[in-house]
């Protein structure tokens, strides 16, 4: 518990120092001043949850670094967004990146996606915050839902206080500390086995545990390529496109980059895979040290779920210096949650800021807005308590969601028709097809290449577009582009 209000009180600290939101527009855009290390850093934290200090490692000690597969083309992703996508959308200056696509194919294309942000968002959030709460009370004590309150009154007078410039600023702190807290478990774990550090990857090593890339599917290649996601072209793919999906259509991860001054968007987005990187391959790193631990300690029992790897090996082999550090990080990982990015979309692009009769520039409906989202994740998040289907149902409500704007934005840059009537049908047509395909999924006894989902959906939306518009002018973006 010492460890947590720690965390809590230095990130207090750090948001006092920094000062409130002068203004609506300086609590949406920090004034148009965030550096590129600070957008790299707090991009990387948008990323990181509980399921980064609990189930990276985890993964690492199940299986290998496979992972890093995917990392790959969400790298690949990042680079993507920020040459080719990133100047389209933050064209006109507006505040959230959905604005650009009223312009481009009318307002309803706005409000879908700034609707099917909010809703993956909330969802996604809730399961965020369930787990750490949940992991918390194993590690700290306290119930679950003492948890919840605190994390999200906390986040809540964060972003009210702060706007952009205290998210940002949090999540570089968030991030380093991350980095940091991974780093000293993974070493604390290597220096107590017999012969170091040094042992523990040649173990590792030797087990296959280090592994990244697997060229050849299981299931041969006919098969393979639609059923194991692992497989390292499916993993690639599914990097590229879902994260593509992911920054394109998630304002809290690119209101930083879309009101940094200058090139530092750009430079922010792309430095952010280096950051993220580093994030990965120290909890990846830690798993490896765990599997490492147990393999030369077979007499320590271990815990039901690989999962649980971390608090287990902190609560009873690391003493209670590492059960504080574990708990501080969780509550550093999801002590930011994504209220400016959700108080901008649901201001501007929802049109709530009329229901606030408030002076120009205030920064009150904005604060609302922060605080109530606060509120209903947080009673979301207690209402995902007991419900183990809940995690998968956000997992694939945020894929129809966002994939079909992806295709559409795609569409928007590159395609040659103005398609202002068939948008929105391509859109509504396109998530249903993924909410049908990704439940027929769930549903089936043998799973068949759903790690395609995303691309198949970008895919339906872009050509929808194209097909509706059948007749219409081409668009001057296109000629200009």
């Amino acid at each position: 518990m010492l460890a947590c209000a720690l965390v809590l009180g230095g990130a207090a600290f750090l948001l006092r120092r920094l000062g409130p939101a002068a203004g609506e527009r300086d609590f949406f855009t920090a004034s148009g001043a965030l550096p590129a290390w600070a957008v790299a850093l707090s991009f990387a934290a948008s990323e990181a949850s509980a399921m980064t200090v609990l189930g990276v490692p985890a993964a690492a000690f199940r299986e290998d670094w496979r992972y890093l597969q995917f990392f790959a083309g969400s790298a690949a992703a990042r680079v993507a967004i920020a040459l080719w996508l990133l100047p389209t959308l933050r064209a006109g200056g507006a505040l959230t990146a959905f604005a650009w696509l009223e312009g481009r194919f009318g307002p309803g294309t706005r409000r879908w996606a700034g609707g099917a942000f909010v809703s993956a968002r909330f969802l996604l959030t809730a399961v965020r915050l369930m787990a750490a709460a949940a992991a918390l009370s194993v590690v700290a004590g306290a119930p679950p839902a003492a948890w919840l309150a605190v994390l999200a009154v906390f986040a809540a007078g964060a972003a009210a206080w702060g706007g952009l410039r205290g998210a940002a600023y949090l999540g570089a702190a968030q991030t380093a500390f991350l980095i940091a807290g991974g780093a000293v478990l993974a070493l604390y774990a290597g220096v107590v086995l017999e012969g170091g550090p040094f042992e523990a990857l040649r173990a590792a090593d030797t087990a296959h545990k280090l592994a990244v890339w697997r060229f050849w599917p299981e299931g041969g290649l006919l098969r393979g390529m639609f059923v194991d996601r692992a497989w390292a072209p499916a993993a690639l793919a599914g990097g590229l496109v879902g994260s593509m999906a992911a920054f394109a259509g998630d304002q809290e991860m690119m209101q930083g980059a879309l009101h940094a001054p200058g090139d530092a968007g750009r430079r922010g987005l792309i430095g952010s895979a280096f950051a993220a990187l580093t994030l990965l391959v120290v909890y990846l790193g830690l798993g490896s040290a765990l599997w490492a631990y147990y393999d030369h300690n077979t007499a320590l029992a271990l815990p039901d779920a690989p999962e649980s790897i971390l608090p287990h090996f902190a609560v009873q082999n690391a003493g209670r210096w590492a059960s504080q550090l574990v708990a501080a990080l969780l509550v550093a990982a999801v002590m930011d949650l994504p209220l400016v990015g959700l108080a901008a979309v649901l201001l501007d692009d929802l049109g709530l800021r009329g229901r606030f009769a408030q002076p120009e520039d205030s920064p009150v409906p904005a604060r609302a807005a922060a605080a109530a989202s606060a509120v209903l994740i947080a009673l979301a998040a207690a209402a995902a308590f007991g419900r183990p289907g809940f995690s998968a149902f956000a997992a694939r409500f945020a894929t129809a969601a966002y994939a079909p704007v992806l295709g559409l934005v795609l569409y928007g840059r590159f395609g040659p028709r103005r398609a202002s009537a068939g948008a929105v049908p391509a859109l509504a047509t396109a998530t249903l097809f993924a909410l049908v395909l990704l439940t027929l999924e769930a549903r089936s006894a043998s799973p068949k290449g759903w790690h395609w989902a995303p691309l198949l959906t970008a895919a339906a939306a872009a050509g929808l577009t194209h097909f509706l518009a059948r007749g219409e002018a081409v668009s001057s973006h296109s000629r200009r582009a």
